[in-house]
């Protein structure tokens, strides 16, 4: 009798250790997820409404910024409207989506469009490539390089 006291006893220690342990592990930290605040400019500057860039001899294509949308301090998404010319006539007429991403100190890293992850400017004509290059640097000390100074 006393042998099955002293079991039952242990065998409820160990429950209620166990059953604390279970508790103890069970304890998840819930996370409320980040909010993403996209910040849309309504206002378009002068200097960041349109940019022509040479595709080559008597071609070369127009964007028009029809929306800038400031993602966070490293990326800023642009929507295009843009018109491909041959020998000043409008051949084609299309959207482009545009994601400038820059590091920490301003510089403009790598443009991608919405279906690559890879810097599109390596494929493009030099001086098409450089006219990109120009507006996302201008874009990024027009936009974004204030706001880094006033609210390091």
């Amino acid at each position: 009798m006393e042998l099955q006291k002293r079991i039952a006893t242990t065998l409820n220690n160990s429950a209620q250790k166990t059953s604390y342990k279970k508790k103890d592990t069970l304890k998840i930290k819930e996370e409320k997820p980040q909010e993403i605040s996209i910040q849309v400019i309504k206002k378009i500057p002068n200097s960041l409404q349109s940019f022509v860039g040479s595709c080559g001899t008597e071609s070369a294509i127009v964007y028009n910024t029809r929306k800038i949308e400031i993602l966070n301090q490293n990326i800023i998404a642009v929507y295009f409207d843009t018109e491909q010319i041959i020998q000043e006539e409008i051949e084609n007429s299309s959207s482009d989506y545009l994601l400038f991403k820059y590091n920490e100190d301003g510089n403009l890293l790598l443009v991608t469009d919405k279906t690559e992850k890879k810097d599109i400017l390596a494929n493009l004509p030099f001086s098409l490539s450089e006219r990109i290059h120009d507006f996302g640097s201008r874009m990024y000390v027009t936009l974004l390089h204030e706001k880094r100074i006033k609210n390091p």
